[in-house]
């Protein structure tokens, strides 16, 4: 007696057992949702600075090739010279970045300075006022 296989039940049988496999993984993840979420922490933790390089990378990428394309594209016709125009896009898209942040930073630490020194110079204010609302609340409990 010979056995055939039918196509048809094959592929039912393969989705119910995929079915049953993904059914019985999403009833352990939900048991076991506390380790599950301390072991993803502790891969993200490590993956966190490859996160944020390919951030960083992917932000930078039409910069660095505006500088290829439309930049540098005059040193490429003469000769192929396609390390030195990536060298040279890579330096202009660096120095604008740091530009950037010297700008950013220029900015905002100065604004920070600022309100906390004046956070310091009026902290008595504050504290002679919080003191005051504090006794009223104790006056008006007894």
């Amino acid at each position: 007696m010979k056995f055939e296989w039918n196509k048809r039940y094959t592929t039912y049988a393969i989705y119910a057992a995929a079915v049953l496999i993904s059914a019985i993984l999403l009833i352990f993840l939900f048991i076991r949702w506390e380790a599950l979420s301390t072991v993803i922490g502790k891969i993200l933790n490590v993956c966190k600075p490859l996160i944020y390089a390919v951030g960083i990378a992917y932000l930078l990428w039409p910069l660095m090739r505006f500088f290829e394309t439309k930049i540098f594209s005059g040193l490429e016709k003469k000769r192929p010279r396609k390390k030195l125009v990536r060298v040279l896009s890579l330096i202009c898209v660096y120095l604008i970045l740091i530009a950037v942040l010297v700008l950013f930073f220029g900015t905002i630490i100065p604004q920070i300075s600022s309100s906390i020194s004046l956070l310091l110079d009026r902290m008595t204010t504050y504290l002679s006022t919080a003191q005051s609302w504090i006794d009223n609340i104790e006056f008006t409990r007894q």
